[in-house]
Order: structure tokens, then C-alpha cells, then sequence
């Protein structure tokens, strides 16, 4: 059982050699402990938001550890709400280590994961979106995610779940009143509250699926490679990745497993997948590898589709095209260097599609295949906010449910009952209704000093 009452210390930087490494200190304690160990102006002393030269020492044998900088936020102007103390020292394991060692001597413990920013969520300087969005902004491996995550910490996407629950309160209010006036009520208001509430329910329904289409700014977009043996799908690979990772061979069939690597492409993280193909297999090893291939279709967000230039079209090019057929494509028509034998015309599902020619041996219409695969997975920016975290769309599906439900009830009792449903999902997603379980999730996917 934590004791919120202790202080606690962590390192905050990353282990390794480096310039500086941070250690912070949280709690009532803060500045007394950190009175003991730092030579210079104490600490309890020390106005807040002041940062002091000294030395490190180890009360028990006055040696010193290192000259550092010591930073002092008094309660509740920190980022805990509590007193803290951060201690930039000179970068490296061991003398992090040994301050961190003497911390704990005095009478801190060691922090657990994503505690710091725990604190700060129980101590109302943000809610559980905000503290979720500092996790994805140290994740952001694109502007796009950046500016996502970022718009999140200033507390846009919290501002408008506020704005959906006051809507839902208001019609809870209309519910509430027709209980008490229904025997003196002229007129039925159930048809009034259904309509207010698919009004609501639209609202939550667009969120979700915004969050759905555009998750991958989260997670990174799964694109995957397909196409039948030789037709350039490793070397198609190796190009958009700017590396040679695929073993590239003239045998067909040289990939027996799928690859799968990460890339920025435009402003989107992609998890470009090079798979096995689509063919007719002779052995076990090619045939699990075709298993494969569908399993990373069935997940995809899209697919690249390889065809030859330099050979007609076959039967395992129409295999292609029907495992393909519900998703969504981009053409890629490759060996455009070699005398051309191949024809689109006779194959289903490509009438009227772009097709992107390329050479992957001379690196021909990479480009361009860059520019379509970022921009399919532009994002919609008509909002400044992207609900893209999987807890905050389940939340919201669940109110979306509690919602439709409502509208299918003729008693406003019940219709009430599916409100406060509604209104207690959307307060799991600020952390206004509170689960411990989902606190224990979130926070132990912090680092140790966050």
C-alpha cells in the first residue's frame, strides 16, 4: 500500500553518460532532506522557483559527491502540488546513483513508476487526459503527434468531454423535472430528451470515429507490402526504408517470413511490413508464411500492392487483388526499367486507380510512392484535438451505447438511469470517477523519475 504521505526521489533523466542528470524529490519532506545533504543556501530557506549552486554531501562522512544546482518549488506551485527539490548534477550512473542512494538514507523512498505525475493528478494540478498526454508527448516521434499530445496537456480535449457531460447534464435535468411534473405534464417530453440525446450521441460517434481513422498518430500506421514471389517487394521495402533490411535475391521466394521495421514517411510513423506475398506454396516453410501475410492483412491500415512490369499477369496476381479487396491500396507497378509485358486491364478491382510506377533497383518513383503513402495518412487537421487513446475511445463508445440505449426507452426513470451511465464513462476518461485499476495501468507505463 503507497503512503502518499512519504517523499519520494527518482532520477528523471535517462541512465547513461550524458551532460547533467536530474534527480527529483517530492513531498513534505523535500526541502528538510534535502537541507542535509546540500552545502550552500538551505533549501528551507530558499524562496520558490530558485535555483542555488552547492554541493552534494553524504551527511555521514561530510565527503562531497558533486557540485550541482539545486532547484526549490514550494507547494502548490510545482508540478506535484508538493515541495520539491530537482538536483541537476554532472551526467553519469554513478554519481546519480550515489546522490539518489543518499535520498533514500534520509528518509525518502524510491518513486514508483509515473508517481511524480500520479501526484500531480491527485493533487488537482491536471487531470488523467492531461497526465496521459505527457506520456505521448516524450512518445511523439512526429509534429503531427507532437501537436497532438501537445493540445491534450493544455487541457483541449478534457475542455470538450466537459462540454459533452454539461449537455448530458442539462437534458439529465430536463429527465429529472418530467419525473417530478409528469402527472400535471400536458405534453410527453420523451420525444424532446430522445431527440436532445442523438444530437449528443452524433457528437460522441463522430470523436470516435476521428479516433479511430486517425489512431495511427498514436501507434504508427501498419502498411503493408504484398504481391506475388520476385516482383520487387523486399527491394521496394529496402528503398522506402533507405536501408538495405530485406535480403534481396533474383530467386522467388527468397522471403519466407514477414519484416517488419518502423519509418517516418511525410509526418506518419509507419510500420512498413514486408511479407512472404501471395502465391501458390510447395512446402510447409512458404505456406506459414503465407498464413502470415493474411494475418498482417487482416490488421493493416493499408496495403502496398507489388506488381511486375516485366511479366504478363498471372493467377497468383488475381490471388493478390481478392485478398486485397477490402482494403485500402496503393499500386505499385515496379520494374518499370525492363521491357514492359505487364497489363491491368483484365484484372479486377484496379480499373480507374492511380498506379505508381516504379524501379526499385534505380530507386525510380520512390519519391512519388513516399508522397502518396503520406498522404493518405494526412490527418484531418479540421480540429485541433485527436482523440487517439484507446482507453478515452472505449470510454466514449461506452457512453455512445449508454446513450442509444436511452433512446430506445419510453420511462424516464430509466432513460435517467442511462444518463448518469453516460456521464460516469465520460468521467472515467478526466479521471472524475475514479478507478484505482485504470490509475495502476496508466501510470505504470511512466518511467521511474516522470
Amino acid at each position: 500500500m503507497i503512503n502518499w504521505n512519504d517523499t519520494i526521489a527518482a532520477i528523471a533523466t535517462p541512465p547513461g553518460i550524458g551532460g547533467i542528470a536530474v534527480i527529483r524529490l517530492s513531498g513534505n519532506s523535500a526541502l528538510t532532506i534535502a537541507d542535509k545533504i546540500f552545502v550552500g543556501k538551505r533549501p528551507t530557506q530558499c524562496p520558490t522557483h530558485t535555483i542555488h549552486y552547492g554541493k552534494i554531501i553524504n551527511p555521514k562522512n561530510q565527503m562531497i559527491i558533486d557540485t550541482v544546482l539545486l532547484s526549490v518549488f514550494r507547494k502548490p506551485k510545482s508540478y506535484t502540488g508538493e515541495d520539491m527539490v530537482e538536483i541537476s548534477c554532472h551526467g553519469g550512473t554513478f554519481v546519480a546513483d550515489t546522490i539518489l542512494k543518499i535520498l533514500l538514507e534520509q528518509g525518502a523512498r524510491l518513486a514508483q513508476p509515473g508517481e511524480f505525475t500520479k501526484r500531480a493528478v491527485l493533487s488537482g494540478k491536471m487531470d488523467i487526459v492531461q497526465a496521459e498526454a505527457i506520456l505521448d508527448l516524450v512518445n511523439a516521434k512526429t509534429e503531427t503527434a507532437r501537436r497532438s499530445a501537445l493540445s491534450q496537456l493544455v487541457g483541449t480535449l478534457s475542455k470538450v468531454i466537459e462540454e459533452i457531460g454539461n449537455e448530458l447534464k442539462d437534458i439529465l435535468c430536463l429527465t429529472e423535472n418530467a419525473l417530478e411534473f409528469e402527472e400535471n405534464e400536458r405534453i410527453n417530453p420523451i420525444k424532446k430528451i430522445h431527440r436532445a440525446l442523438k444530437k449528443v450521441e452524433n457528437k460522441i460517434g463522430r470523436f470516435i470515429s476521428k479516433g479511430e481513422s486517425e489512431r495511427f498518430l498514436r501507434e504508427g500506421a501498419l502498411v503493408v507490402i504484398v504481391g506475388k514471389p520476385n516482383v520487387g517487394k523486399s527491394s521496394i521495402f529496402n528503398c522506402l526504408l533507405e536501408r538495405e533490411r530485406a535480403l534481396v535475391t533474383e530467386i522467388p521466394g527468397t522471403t519466407r517470413d514477414s519484416l517488419e521495421e518502423r519509418t517516418i514517411i511525410g509526418d506518419t510513423l509507419i510500420r512498413l511490413v514486408d511479407t512472404a506475398g501471395i502465391r501458390q506454396t510447395k512446402g510447409k516453410v512458404e505456406a506459414l508464411g503465407v498464413v502470415k501475410t493474411y494475418d498482417y492483412l487482416k490488421a493493416a491500415d493499408s496495403v502496398l500492392a507489388i506488381f511486375d512490369n516485366s511479366k504478363p499477369p498471372t493467377y497468383e496476381d488475381k490471388m493478390v487483388l481478392e485478398a486485397i479487396k477490402e482494403k485500402r491500396c496503393l499500386f505499385v507497378l515496379n520494374k518499370i526499367d525492363l521491357k514492359s509485358k505487364f497489363s491491368f486491364t483484365n484484372l479486377p478491382g484496379i480499373n480507374g486507380q492511380k498506379v505508381i510506377r516504379t524501379s526499385a533497383r534505380y530507386n525510380q518513383g520512390i519519391n512519388e510512392l513516399k508522397k502518396a503513402l503520406a498522404k493518405l495518412f494526412q490527418a484531418k487537421n479540421d480540429s485541433e484535438y485527436f482523440i487517439t487513446n484507446r482507453r478515452h475511445i472505449e470510454a466514449l463508445r461506452q457512453a455512445q451505447n449508454a446513450l442509444v440505449r436511452a433512446q430506445k426507452e419510453n420511462y424516464l426513470e430509466t432513460i435517467a438511469l442511462e444518463i448518469r451511465i453516460a456521464l460516469d464513462a465520460l468521467g472515467e476518461i478526466t479521471g472524475k470517477v475514479t478507478n484505482e485499476e485504470i490509475l495502476n495501468q496508466i501510470f505504470a507505463q511512466f518511467c521511474i523519475g516522470k
